[in-house]
């Protein structure tokens, strides 16, 4: 069984920014039971008298991690195949 070569392009990196979003959409909604207000509740599942949102949008604080080193992966394969790096990064800061 021959091994694919994995590629790693700009599709690839929109997944993982989508799916990194929907991880802090996830996080802002279940991640902090204390804002939501009075009368207004949900009815979780709870295993082992915890409640499994809360711990699955704890962890799912990975997020911002995730986004972050994704989009700097892409930025540092887009700068080895530019053959001038600094005009590259002064185009990118012009765009902010």
């Amino acid at each position: 069984m021959d091994k694919e070569q994995i590629t790693y392009d700009k599709t690839v990196s929109l997944m993982i920014k989508g799916i990194a979003i929907l991880m802090m959409i996830f996080h802002h909604l279940f991640g902090f039971p204390s804002y939501l207000n009075f009368g207004n509740y949900w009815i979780g599942l709870n295993l082992f008298g915890k409640s499994i949102e809360f711990e699955i949008a704890v962890f799912f604080k990975v997020c911002v991690s995730i986004f972050s080193f994704s989009t700097g992966f892409s930025m540092m394969l887009i700068s080895y195949k530019c053959q001038n790096f600094i005009e590259y990064y002064i185009r990118i800061i012009k765009k902010l």
